[in-house]
């Protein structure tokens, strides 16, 4: 195994665990009981950034331009999820439920779609599938995490 296998499982790794966390957060129960999962999410977003980051370091000069482009927009992405994961957290304590799960919603979107177009470029499918694809994970996991806030609302308003 070389370096760019070892980074890339460990960002692999980070991201699962952000998953994982993201959707137990949208959970009141979760968020009640397992105050530190926050955390978790947090900590874990960094961590699939920093892979990230050095995966795309290890083998910058084997990939091409256009892979170069996209390689170079992703950490602007992640960072942007850190942030979201560091308001989610906020809002979690000031309870502003529908801003919480706007932001926390957002790391899990961009998760899930992450680690579909891998799946999706693994198996190979046609380049202008994937897109396709991607919208329709996004538009579900939406209108999911509408539902979610519609519930968080009406839980605190017992």
């Amino acid at each position: 195994m070389n370096l760019w296998h070892a980074l890339i499982i460990i960002h692999t790794i980070f991201a699962l665990v952000a998953l994982v966390s993201g959707c137990l957060l949208i959970s009141k129960h979760f968020i009640t009981k397992y105050k530190w999962l926050i955390d978790l999410f947090i900590v874990a977003t960094i961590g699939l950034t920093i892979f990230m980051i050095g995966a795309t370091a290890s083998h910058w000069s084997d990939i091409g331009a256009e892979e170069q482009i996209a390689f170079t927009l992703l950490p602007l992405l992640a960072l942007y999820m850190i942030y979201r994961t560091v308001q989610a957290r906020k809002m979690l304590h000031s309870e502003e439920w529908s801003h919480y799960v706007d932001s926390v919603g957002f790391v899990i979107i961009a998760l899930l779609s992450g680690f579909a177009v891998v799946a999706l470029l693994d198996l190979g499918l046609p380049a202008w599938l994937i897109p396709l694809i991607v919208i329709l994970v996004v538009l579900a996991t939406n209108k999911y995490l509408a539902r979610v806030k519609q519930r968080f609302i009406y839980l605190n308003n017992l």
